[in-house]
């Protein structure tokens, strides 16, 4: 290629990149001054929720920094007594390591992986979404966790972490620019089963996945008063 070419090519991809760094960001503007997480509610439907301290987030991501990040560790049960422990993060830079797959976190505890898949999702409004399914298994006992997440990034719901990693890379390099990086946020979703209970908890996991990120999705929508 010739010098003429290489400066050509350098020129437009410096004006692709001036074109698209605003919409890039634009949905991080919208949302950066609200607490979305504190829109979850305790009630939603059958299921109530008590809120826990940081330190069970801090045991389960083995971090002890959140800074630059807000946090939601609740622990939900319904009526039958089934009980679900939501972890949220949210990152406002979009560069935070306590956003990764949960899987590290799990195997570094003595968990391994029985199942793996990406599934899709019916929202209550009817709206489709994907979301990460895994089963761990106690390395030393009985104890299996089924566990569900996926990352938000504006109204994106996201289950690829290469992805999420690309968005964090764009975020490093907006942040050197621009002072500020893209939001995310590290939506995760468990419970302890049995053979006989899976099927139920997996089903009413995902209605209550789903309720969550609709709420975030319409907080992430609204513009800042």
């Amino acid at each position: 290629m010739s010098q003429k070419r290489e400066l050509i090519a350098l020129g437009l991809i410096a004006l692709a990149a001036g074109l698209l760094l605003p919409v890039f960001l634009m949905g991080e503007l919208a949302t950066k001054e609200r607490n979305l997480l504190g829109r979850i509610p305790k009630e939603i439907g059958q299921w109530r929720g008590v809120d826990l301290p940081r330190p069970f987030i801090t045991q389960f991501l083995l971090i002890s920094d959140f800074s630059g990040v807000e946090t939601l560790v609740r622990e939900y049960r319904n009526s039958e007594g089934q009980i679900l422990w939501l972890m949220a993060v949210h990152d406002l830079e979009g560069t935070h390591r306590a956003v990764k797959n949960p899987q590290y976190s799990y195997e570094n505890q003595g968990w391994y992986v029985l199942e793996r898949g990406v599934e899709s999702w019916a929202s209550a409004d009817g709206s489709l979404f994907r979301l990460n399914r895994l089963l761990y298994r106690k390395r030393a006992g009985p104890d299996a966790r089924l566990d569900l997440y996926a990352y938000i990034m504006g109204e994106r719901v996201v289950t690829s972490e290469m992805e999420v990693r690309t968005s964090q890379v764009w975020s490093l390099l907006t942040k050197r620019v621009l002072g500020r990086g893209r939001e995310i946020i590290f939506l995760d979703l468990s419970g302890d089963v049995t053979m006989g209970d899976r099927a139920s908890l997996e089903t009413q996991g995902k209605q209550l996945f789903g309720t969550i990120v609709e709420i975030l999705r319409a907080g992430a929508k609204e513009k800042p008063g």
